[in-house]
């Protein structure tokens, strides 16, 4: 969820199959868990593994995997992720976004009228009680923050005394 929601995350596919080569030059296939194409047009192929999975046969196999992944040129690079590397701010907001995919088309319109005459920073606790609508008008603004037109100034969790500013215009 952290990767979907970053800005240079064009597309994000989930198990990406990948055929491998063993030492004894036999054929696996490896199903990356994810593959995201990145906006600069590079495709990243991530395996996911808690820390205490890293080693053994993954490990001894992962980098051989890495290396012909990159060598087929369907991969700019290979990454590993595991539970140590998630940030906790990052994966509580990964949540809220996630919890606020679905649009409201009438909140959501009331949200974008008040956005529109947004100059500066605001807090999400101001912007949404100008929109109104209680706890609809915050998912709201978070859906603006989903979809990159509202930023938080801060790197924190997202709530309502988070200050943001408009990244860019609302269609």
């Amino acid at each position: 969820m952290c990767i979907r929601d970053s800005r240079d995350t064009a597309n994000l596919r989930e198990q990406v199959a990948f055929e491998w080569y063993d030492t004894d030059g036999e054929c696996h296939d490896h199903f990356f868990d994810f593959v995201v194409d990145h906006t600069d047009d590079k495709r990243i192929g991530y395996a996911v593994r808690p820390l205490a999975r890293t080693g053994g046969t993954f490990g001894d196999t992962m980098p051989r995997i890495a290396k012909q992944a990159r060598a087929s040129g369907r991969f700019h690079d290979v990454r590993l992720l595991t539970d140590k590397m998630l940030n906790p701010i990052e994966l509580a907001n990964a949540w809220l976004l996630h919890g606020v995919r679905d649009p409201e088309p009438l909140v959501d319109d009331a949200a974008a009228k008040v956005l529109s005459d947004m100059v500066g920073i605001e807090t999400l606790q101001c912007l949404s009680d100008r929109v109104g609508h209680g706890g609809q008008g915050f998912r709201a603004l978070v859906r603006f923050i989903r979809s990159h037109h509202l930023c938080p100034v801060q790197h924190e969790k997202i709530d309502l005394p988070t200050q943001v500013f408009k990244r860019k215009q609302i269609q």
